[in-house]
């Protein structure tokens, strides 16, 4: 088998039509701070790669009506390990990333390892 490059849409594309053996892929969930529509991709009626658990299911509708952010990251860490169990996801890294700036100019500014938008209120003009 000889690896397929392409963009993300590329990737996307062959999840939703089931067209691969093995699919290396990333999305960033940063910018909104909730992974949901992110864990929506391994439910069974909106699955992008065939991938079918009631107990996961079940999950992902509770995590649809949860507000509370720390059973919301409960219920988020159960979906990831039920995937992890069933070898749907494989995780393989993390992104490390750095960001320099003029202390001079700029006030406050932190990227986030995974956030490559830099949209923040809190990266300000210095003072």
């Amino acid at each position: 088998m000889v690896p397929e490059y392409g963009s993300s849409d590329d990737q996307w594309s062959k999840l939703a039509a089931l067209d691969y053996d093995f699919n290396n892929n990333n999305w960033i969930t940063v910018g909104t701070g909730d992974p949901l529509a992110y864990m929506a991709n391994w439910a069974t009626d909106t699955s992008y790669c065939a991938y079918s658990n009631p107990e996961y299911d079940e999950l992902y509708k509770e995590l649809q009506s949860e507000m509370d952010p720390e059973k919301r990251k409960d219920i988020i860490f159960q979906m990831q390990q039920i995937l992890i169990d069933d070898a749907a996801v494989l995780v393989d890294g993390y992104y490390n990333s750095s960001m320099i700036y003029n202390n001079a100019k700029v006030g406050s500014a932190h990227i986030h390892t995974a956030d490559y938008y830099w949209l923040s209120t809190e990266i300000v003009p210095a003072e």
